[in-house]
């Protein structure tokens, strides 16, 4: 044997020794360190709240999300509330005795249009969408005759007249009703159809009826609904910059999808149960049609109520005897959709574009090359689950009984903000300034989200709003008012934001 490898070995061997003593010495420290939970000792820091949680804390209201004793934005808002979309309103969404409700679900109205404004999503269409569109799309030149008629309803769950901030969950749902005149695609010999009733449900939670968490979603799309996670939705908004959810229509034939990734152009990737993973949803990828401006707020001015134990707003949809209908005349006179179920020709929706339909409910008439209408009616999109209505009177809105004389001066001063756009080349100056002329409540014409109430209210929600992130504070605008064609973002918002600190500081005047 060579003494030199003898001689190696030696030390090795004792070294060897010496690191299986310490090794058995620092096992057997281990051994005493491993968790044992439910000793009433929280044995830092082999133990913490989400390997040994009855031992360490670990319960909601502890300000830790731990998955491991279930903690989830739907189970534990306020520890979990920022893995997901949360948002706070201006006050709280019930007030004591159900005051400001009409509509028997216990909500105060003005606060439910605030809710569902808040939450409104993104909006996006691919550029090849050939109707139906946008300002960016190849069918934008008839978005005023194909244009979306956009809805909305915020249904409680449980017994609303028994809620306070009080810690305990509260759970409403939302739903977004985009509802299309016309679907025009055309794939491997598939027609589209008259009228396009899409639909997704924004599901939240809140402990303290002002600070609501988006848990999940129902994206419904030709025929399916699918499933999303608020850590999803989470995700896409992180992904894209913004705070907001997103929904997004495929090309021609809408549905609606919340996107697969933000810097992809897919729907929603492998979910997409009729494209395979094909459809494409956005002009270019979700975040650069976000960045550039290519998507929209669905406005909230529309809240229909809903059916029993609600009742339907007559200041949205018409109201005769228990049906519920909404007239409009997109192109092809004055037609009606209703969103009561039904039995007759009507049990189908066509979008407003059917003068005469059949008894099967498709339309007589061709029109735009179709005669086919969209199977099931509103009201197979309507929320009609379960909760238990007020009872007893309840102390509704007050109306506002605009005085003429402050109108009128209001008139002016609205009058001059509008004025005070001509810097912007889209804007368009005489009509506004025409609908504004004799207007009663001048604050709801250039701004609808606060249309019809008092004017303290609308001061309120207007220096609200003003508090919330600035590619918000155009949805609170009329349409039109600030056409994003040929506009920068960064000249809406800063025109946004001039327009709304105006209306708040001639409202402070008034009110002060």
């Amino acid at each position: 044997m060579d003494r030199s490898v003898s001689r190696l070995r030696a030390p090795h061997a004792a070294l060897l020794v010496l690191f299986a003593v310490v090794a058995f010495a620092g096992g057997a420290g281990d051994a005493q360190a491993i968790p044992q939970c439910g000793n009433n000792q929280c044995e830092a820091p082999f133990e913490n709240v989400n390997n040994c949680p009855v031992d360490c804390g670990g319960f909601c209201g502890d300000n830790v999300c731990s998955a491991t004793i279930g903690e989830s934005c739907a189970t534990c808002p306020g520890d979990c509330g920022n893995s997901c979309i949360t948002l706070e309103i201006s006050s709280e969404l019930k007030k004591p005795f159900c005051d400001g409700d009409d509509d028997n679900d216990c909500l105060d109205n003005f606060e439910e249009q605030d809710l569902a404004w808040l939450f409104s999503p993104h909006y996006f269409y691919d550029e090849d969408e050939g109707c139906s569109g946008a300002w960016y799309t190849q069918g934008g030149a008839q978005t005023h005759h194909f244009g979306r008629r956009d809805f909305y309803q915020v249904r409680p769950d449980g017994a609303p007249q028994q809620w306070q901030a009080d810690g305990a969950i509260k759970e409403v749902d939302i739903t977004y009703f985009l509802l299309h005149p016309h679907d025009c695609r055309w794939d491997g010999g598939f027609a589209g159809h008259q009228g396009d009733s899409e639909s997704v449900v924004f599901h939240l939670v809140s402990t303290d009826l002002k600070r609501w968490t988006l848990t999940g979603a129902d994206f419904r799309h030709h025929g399916y609904t699918q499933q999303f996670s608020g850590g999803y939705l989470k995700q896409r908004a992180n992904e894209i910059g913004t705070i907001y959810p997103s929904v997004a229509a495929d090309q021609n034939s809408h549905g609606s999808w919340p996107g697969r990734v933000g810097w992809d152009t897919d729907c929603a990737g492998s979910e997409d149960d009729l494209c395979f993973g094909t459809c494409d949803c956005f002009r270019g990828t979700m975040q650069s049609a976000k960045a550039s401006n290519f998507r929209e707020f669905p406005p909230t001015f529309r809240n229909v109520g809903g059916p029993p134990p609600e009742t339907w707003r007559p200041q949205t949809v018409s109201v005769g005897g228990n049906e519920a209908f909404t007239v409009f005349d997109v192109g092809h006179g004055s037609n009606v959709e209703f969103w009561t179920p039904r039995t007759d020709a009507f049990k189908t929706f066509c979008g407003w574009e059917c003068p005469q339909r059949t008894s099967g409910g498709d339309c007589v008439l061709e029109v735009h090359g179709r005669r086919t209408c969209t199977p099931g009616g509103l009201a197979e999109k309507v929320d009609g689950s379960a909760f238990t209505p007020p009872q007893g009177p309840v102390l509704l809105p007050v109306d506002p009984k605009y005085d003429p004389v402050i109108a009128g001066w209001l008139q002016q001063e609205v009058g001059s903000l509008v004025l005070a756009l001509s810097y912007l080349p889209t804007v368009e100056i005489e009509y506004w300034l025409g609908l504004l002329r004799d207007e009663i409540d001048p604050i709801g014409v250039v701004a609808p989200q606060v249309a019809g109430r008092p004017l303290d209210r609308q001061h309120q929600t207007l220096s609200w709003i003003l508090q919330v992130q600035p590619e918000k504070y155009e949805a609170a605008l009329a349409p039109g008012l600030l056409p994003a064609d040929g506009l920068t973002r960064e000249e809406i918002d800063h025109a946004a934001r001039e327009f709304l600190t105006g209306l708040v500081d001639r409202l402070r005047q008034v009110i002060e």
